[in-house]
């Protein structure tokens, strides 16, 4: 019999075990004999195969133990994977064929109890196999899986409660109580200090506390303008006192109407009866961006832009939707394209060369109103070269490059050349093409393989051929090659011409 056995333990954020069990017992040697090799060869280890020759019952054993550090020392990782060989069922032979095991090699500055956690055992699920299942000569096997889910709790002694995730943390921050004013959630925390061995209970107070403060939220605009109203969602009717934390950048009165002072990012507090208090952060003023150059990625550009005023930076960082973004495209001779977005970058399209691109932004704050324009020009380059840039066909079905030089179809193969300038940053393998896409002058697409290069007889099979064949005398067929990577991406694409001329090369 053989019993493969792994544990997987997370403990602390988030709390999962996960045990999966799969029994197999053979019923003859012949099977031992065969299956010995077998096993020695995928574990890497010849004495498994060897332990495996001999009658008993064989058990392969696994562990992942992940642990949080709690100490300086104390294990982190454990995983090991042993084979067990009960000899005639009467003495244990163990091997290990893969172990490995990590300690905490410092003292932790915070969050010495990573989280306390709720059993959700009622949430425990199992699914169980058929233990008659196999084949009665060769033998049976049966397979259980079983998992149970806990839910994690973030004491006050968490990073997140302290410094803004701006500060340094340092041994004495998570000794204190948590500071309204030096808390990321400003006045919408509740203290509260319990002991408990698993987990923290949440008594009536806390409980009466969160449904309060729910029902006790400030809605306003997160960029604040001379005259922004504020009012505080409630269902009760309270005396709101309104602040601000910063006079320098905003004052607002007790009606929530919000003046502006200065520009930069300002805190604006509503505080209510039964020591009720809830604030928002704005931005006030509107910040000034820049347009990074475009960066070349497989089938896209990427444009983004950059924030330069660094008291909004953070700000626009943590609330998406503050601003909106309007993208223009212009290419080529085509019309210049707006649309308008929430997302300060932007993804366009590598088809083709794109050397008379340029991409234009306008930021529009939350009053609807415009920026200026900024724009960044697209230098697009091929990476590759193709051999033949231009084919020809004579009524013969014999094919030739633009010199006159014959090529032999069933033979002859389309190479790719790095341009020099671009083999050190597009040598690596999302840039290489192990796929094409052929696009025929009647903008019919066919996908072929493409191992370095690719076989003219793939490019233009026999039948695309004939059509070319029967074409006009003198036509001239502009056709696209993409080539693709391993993730389907188009890496390129390149036009190339095809010819149809009946006495060529002789004229």
């Amino acid at each position: 019999m053989r019993k493969l056995s792994i544990l997987l333990l997370l403990i602390g954020i988030p709390f999962m075990i996960i045990e999966a069990n799969s029994l197999s017992t053979q019923r003859t040697k012949i099977i031992r004999w065969l299956t010995s090799p077998v096993l020695a060869w995928g574990l890497n280890d010849i004495w498994v195969g060897l332990l495996n020759l001999v009658p008993g019952k064989t058990t392969i054993k696994g562990l992942v133990e992940i642990n949080p550090g709690i100490s300086l020392g104390g294990k982190v990782t454990d995983i090991h994977l042993r084979y067990i060989k009960k000899c005639l069922w009467l003495v244990d032979v163990r091997h290990t064929i893969f172990s490995y095991a990590a300690h905490m090699n410092s003292n932790l500055l915070y969050d010495t109890y990573p989280s306390s956690y709720y059993d959700l055992a009622k949430a425990q699920q199992k699914i169980e196999g058929n233990q008659e299942d196999g084949i009665p000569i060769v033998g049976k096997y049966d397979y259980n899986v079983s998992m149970w889910n806990s839910i994690p709790f973030i004491p006050t002694s968490s990073a997140l409660c302290v410094g803004h995730g701006q500060q340094n943390p340092t041994p004495n921050m998570f000794l204190q109580s948590p500071d309204i004013d030096n808390s990321p959630f400003g006045a919408n925390i509740y203290k509260f200090a319990g002991l408990s061995s698993k987990h923290i209970d949440l008594p009536p107070l806390v409980l009466e506390w969160l449904n309060a403060q729910l029902d006790f939220g400030i809605i306003g605009p997160k960029q604040g303008f001379n005259g922004s109203r504020y009012i505080v969602n409630s269902k009760n009717i309270y005396n709101i006192e309104w602040s601000t934390n910063n006079p320098d950048i905003a004052t607002i009165d007790q009606s929530g109407i919000l003046t502006v002072t200065g520009n930069g990012i300002v805190r604006i507090t509503a505080k209510g009866g039964n020591s009720l208090e809830s604030s928002i952060e704005v931005m006030v003023g509107t910040p000034r961006f820049v347009l990074e150059d475009a960066i070349r990625k497989p089938g896209s550009y990427e444009i983004k832009s950059k924030c330069i005023d660094s008291q909004y930076a953070e700000f626009l960082n943590k609330y998406k939707n503050v601003l909106l973004y309007k993208w223009g495209i212009k290419t080529n001779d085509q019309p210049l394209v707006w649309f308008t977005s929430e997302s300060p970058e932007l993804h366009i399209s590598t088809l083709e060369d794109n050397d008379n691109t340029t991409v234009y932004l306008k930021i529009i704050d939350s009053e609807g109103n415009e920026s200026a324009p900024l724009f960044v020009r697209i230098s697009g380059q091929d990476i590759y070269d193709l051999t033949y840039k231009t084919l020809v066909f004579n009524k013969d079905g014999r094919l030739f490059n633009d010199k006159g030089i014959e090529l032999f179809y069933d033979f002859v193969t389309m190479p790719l050349k790095y341009r020099d300038e671009t083999y050190d940053e597009f040598s690596n393998a999302e840039w290489s093409p192990v796929a094409a896409i052929v696009i025929n002058d009647e903008n019919v697409p066919r996908g072929i393989p493409w191992k370095r290069k690719g076989y003219i007889r793939d490019i233009i099979p026999p039948s695309e051929k004939e059509r070319i064949l029967s074409s006009p005398d003198g036509k001239v067929m502009i056709y696209k090659l993409q080539l693709l990577n391993f993730d389907g991406e188009i890496v390129q694409q390149t036009p190339f011409t095809i010819m149809y001329k009946s006495n060529y090369p002789n004229n």
